[in-house]
């Protein structure tokens, strides 16, 4: 990856000295922010552009280059990157448009594209993309014009969308944030967002990586890659409906995957998740200080109704505000001159407004070891403003001698704040409600970095020779599914399957009284729905009239024949649960735990991860829950045995990623029993790929 970001030469295909030409804006580029290296023009009229000579072909170029940027008819493209490969060009931008995201009789034309690259052992990124900027060498190839006012900085942005993408760039520019490098990566063809985000965080002068994705090429690569690394990964990904899947379709060939798994996807490998631009932005500004090593937040404002409004973000964001000393507060309270103020945490400055005070109290605050950062909302105007500029400067000095992040929000006049951001090398936010989600995510990207480097998942024996030969049948009835479950290691509830009325009562004896009688055809899905499921059998009399009335309802839902039955043993402790797992077809095998057994549906407390699993994040999905606490015991209720339902939700884990012949799996319900008594699933239900 990194021949396209530091090439030597680099040669620039569909230039023309008309002022309309693309080609030529992107020569402008490269110029204005002063490629160093060797540059060459290629446009079929000839001609000289910036002093430079236009040749009429990649043939005809003097010498080899390195990389070479196309911005021709689409139909050319092929034609182009062939001639590149003869010419020994091993790294390719595609920026021309017209391909698969155009229209579907375009994709024979991508295969085209493919074919020649791969003849030559070219990468290439795009096409339908904007290009890479570089702003280390100057190697900043977009066709529309990047900003000269951007400076260099730790920010790296992978964006699918070339218009995003500068938009970034452009909210770079306005809150005086640096870039390291911009990738635009169009139609992902050869070159996906985790090839660059690889380079990126292997790329030492890049901290901060932040991505807007429509589609994800590969969701399992993209999670391990960021659970190897320190450096925040911040990603807005869109495309989250039906009908913004369409749109994304008609431009980048995007499909639109299952929101939930992305969401669970992200959180268990510690990437951000942004819903927008401004959220981005504030995220990143944090992100440049220290991170916030705990919760303990110190606020200081000049508004007792932002302190409020402070402390109710705190508590929302899952922060804290330690009570101070009752010494250290008395140092400041005898400059304050009501006497009506009491000084706490959030500190209301109220009638004080010595800006030397000022800047004592926010060093005094941040100071503190109770104290992991600080919150600083601020107003002013008129005569105020030199002063409070300079108690600014002072905020940030503080930041980097002691080593903790604040956030300063100023409630100020718009041309005031634009006037700070411009100025002050130090982020500023417009309100406590952002700034307190942005040290929230500081927060959660310090836990990250205490996390292992590496997932180590369990690994569980199983039968699989047993797995395979149940899988080899088709789709599996009851019975099979359970041993399926058997076969993994899961507990099941005793059980067996029966043809006939007098097997039925056999297996009674053995499995005994009381006891379920279910349907087992595997064509039977929701067994409750069609009367499929009859609980608390406790003689061999209410056996034979459950016989009876299960045959009647199968029946009347169109099945023939009522067999096989499975004859279980009733398992009446223990909190209801549903486990289960899906092939996703982005990430890969998805577990699911919840809340409410056959009452999930309505309840919707359910918490998704990514297979394989190891424990910390089989608990992480427990946490999750809403309803999660039920498990730990409440009114008067014994605790549940949440270390079996972890190891039943690793193996689980370990079967759908061992056998992705698995399509789908539930167990539902789960009975958790009381802690040191384990799981026992009671229904299953498989479908194989």
């Amino acid at each position: 990856m990194r021949g396209f970001f530091y090439p030597q030469s680099a040669a620039v295909l569909g230039v023309s000295p008309r002022f309309t030409n693309l080609g030529r804006a992107i020569a402008t580029n490269l110029i204005d922010q002063g490629f160093g290296g060797r540059l060459f023009f290629v446009g079929l009229g000839g001609g000289h552009l910036f002093g430079h000579r236009i040749y009429e072909s990649v043939e005809a170029l003097p010498e080899p280059v390195e990389a070479a940027v196309i911005l021709t008819p689409a139909a050319t493209v092929p034609g182009l990157v062939e001639a590149c490969g003869r010419r020994g060009i091993k790294r390719v931008i595609i920026e021309s448009g017209g391909f698969g995201e155009f229209d579907s009789d375009r994709l024979a034309l991508e295969k085209e594209l493919l074919a020649a690259a791969e003849a030559h052992g070219i990468r290439f990124i795009g096409p339908n993309c904007i290009g890479v900027a570089n702003l280390e060498n100057g190697f900043v190839v977009p066709f529309p014009r990047f900003p000269e006012s951007i400076h260099r900085g730790e920010i790296g942005i992978i964006s699918q969308s070339g218009g995003v993408g500068l938009a970034y760039v452009n909210r770079l520019v306005s809150e005086r944030l640096g870039l390291s490098k911009f990738i635009s990566v169009g139609n992902k063809l050869n070159v996906d967002e985790n090839d660059l985000l690889e380079y990126l965080i292997e790329d030492d002068r890049t901290g901060l990586i932040c991505l807007y994705l429509e589609s994800i090429a590969d969701g399992r690569r993209l999670m391990d890659l960021a659970g190897r690394t320190d450096k925040p990964i911040l990603i807005h990904k869109s495309n989250t409906s039906a009908v913004s899947a369409r749109i994304a379709a008609s431009h980048t060939a995007a499909l639109s995957e299952d929101d939930a798994v992305v969401e669970a996807a992200f959180k268990q490998a510690g990437i951000v998740r942004v819903r927008g631009a401004q959220e981005m932005i504030n995220y990143l500004k944090v992100l440049t200080q220290p991170r916030l090593k705990g919760r303990r937040l110190g606020i200081v404002s000049r508004s007792g109704g932002q302190a409020v409004i402070a402390a109710d973000a705190c508590q929302a964001f899952g922060l804290e505000m330690p009570a101070f000393p009752r010494q250290f507060l008395d140092e400041f309270e005898k400059h304050f001159r009501g006497g009506v103020i009491k000084i706490q945490n959030p500190i209301d400055l109220g009638d004080l407004f010595d800006f030397t005070v000022y800047t004592d109290i926010a060093e005094g605050v941040l100071s503190r070891p109770e104290v992991d950062g600080l919150l600083f909302a601020h107003g002013y105007r008129g005569a105020e403003t030199p002063r409070s500029r300079e108690f600014l400067a002072a905020v940030a000095g503080m930041v980097r001698r002691l080593g903790k992040p604040a956030a300063l929000c100023l409630l100020v006049e718009e041309s005031e704040m634009t006037h700070v951001k411009q100025e002050l090398d130090f982020p500023v936010f417009a309100g406590p409600e952002e700034a307190t989600a942005a040290l929230s995510v500081s927060h959660q990207l310090h836990l990250k970095s205490q996390w292992p480097k590496k997932s180590n998942p369990h690994k569980f024996d199983l039968d699989e020779a047993r797995i395979g030969r149940l899988l080899d049948g088709g789709r599996p009835g009851l019975a099979q599914c359970l041993e399926l479950a058997q076969a993994a290691g899961i507990r099941v509830a005793p059980f067996r399957e029966v043809f006939s009325p007098e097997e039925a009562l056999a297996a009674a004896e053995e499995v005994g009284f009381p006891l379920a009688l279910k349907a087992g055809r595997a064509e039977v899905s929701h067994k409750s729905d069609v009367g499929g499921v009859i609980l608390g059998l406790d003689s061999p009399r209410a056996l034979a009239a459950g016989l009876e009335k299960m045959s009647a309802s199968l029946g009347a839902a169109g099945l023939e024949r009522p067999w096989p039955l499975v004859v279980q043993a009733m398992v009446e402790a223990g909190q209801e649960m549903i486990l289960g797992g899906r092939q996703d077809a982005v990430f890969g095998p998805v577990i699911l735990v919840g809340l409410g057994g056959i009452f999930v549906e309505i309840l919707g407390d359910v918490s998704l991860g990514v297979a394989p699993l190891d424990e910390r994040q089989a608990g992480l999905m427990l946490s999750q829950l809403r309803g999660g606490r039920i498990l730990d015991g409440v009114r008067g209720k014994p605790a549940s045995d949440r270390a079996a339902l972890v190891e039943t939700l690793l193996r689980l884990a370990g079967l759908m990623d061992r056998f992705s012949r698995i399509r789908e799996i539930d167990l539902n319900p789960v009975k958790v029993l009381p802690a040191g008594q384990g799981v026992v699933a009671l229904d299953a239900r498989v479908v194989p790929a």
